[in-house]
């Protein structure tokens, strides 16, 4: 029994460190192919920025900032690819649930995908120009706003992956609920809980700005209602 145990240990840590070779793979390969449009990536995000300057204070900085930003890209790119690795090496402990099916792992991918960019759009067009203008607005007269591009890069990199990850709320509770390990009803009456939640976690996900943070807080309390809905559905399944 102990051989058999360590064999499927052995067997699972192999097919992890597969899964996680093969999403590196794509994610170069995707990132190679977005570095020869660069620029283009560059120009796209600077579009928030009225004057659509950016310098650059260090020799290197403008090409590490283009190749963190063909790996970001290779990244969005690939993330279908990512969470269907990801469910793949959770299924066989999934699959001990008896709702669980070929159905659930459709829609849990499908849903992921989707809400994951949806998140990562909202977050570079709808809430990133209105962040840009007014952490500009509060510095003053007396300061001349003018960012690097590596820092700029980093700060649009982080905003877009957090409101991305954040979006994934409905899809994880879901999945929960079909598995029966959080109930719709549990979620109804915690909503006092999560309306504070919503907006400690806006506060610390985003920049110091009231209006950044209700631009997060707004689409949590709406992604916490489509969480109840989604897991309604779930158990009634």
């Amino acid at each position: 029994m102990a051989n058999s145990l360590i064999s499927d240990l052995l067997d699972k840590t192999e097919d992890l460190r597969g899964r996680l070779i093969r999403s590196l793979l794509v994610i170069i390969a995707f990132s190679i192919f977005a570095y020869v449009f660069r620029e283009r990536v560059l120009s796209f995000i600077q579009r928030p920025l009225t004057d659509k300057e950016l310098i650059f204070i260090h020799p290197t900085e403008a090409f590490f900032t283009y190749i963190k930003l063909s790996l970001f890209v290779g990244v969005l790119i690939t993330v279908p690819f990512i969470l269907y690795q990801l469910i793949r090496i959770f299924s066989p402990f999934l699959s001990r649930s008896k709702r669980f099916s070929g159905g659930f792992i459709f829609w849990l991918f499908c849903f992921g995908s989707l809400f994951f960019y949806a998140g990562a759009a909202f977050a570079t067009l709808g809430v990133l120009p209105f962040a840009i203008d007014f952490l500009k607005g509060i510095s003053g007269a007396n300061l001349q706003p003018m960012f690097t591009v590596g820092n700029y890069a980093s700060f649009v990199m982080v905003f877009t992956l957090i409101f991305g990850l954040v979006f994934e709320m409905p899809v994880i509770s879901f999945g929960l609920a079909r598995l029966g390990i959080i109930r719709r009803e549990t979620l109804t009456r915690q909503w006092r809980i999560a309306l504070v939640g919503a907006a400690i976690l806006a506060a610390i996900l985003t920049p110091p700005d009231p209006i950044t943070q209700m631009f997060l807080w707004g689409p949590l309390l709406l992604l916490y209602g489509l969480s109840i809905i989604l897991a309604w559905i779930a158990e009634s399944d």
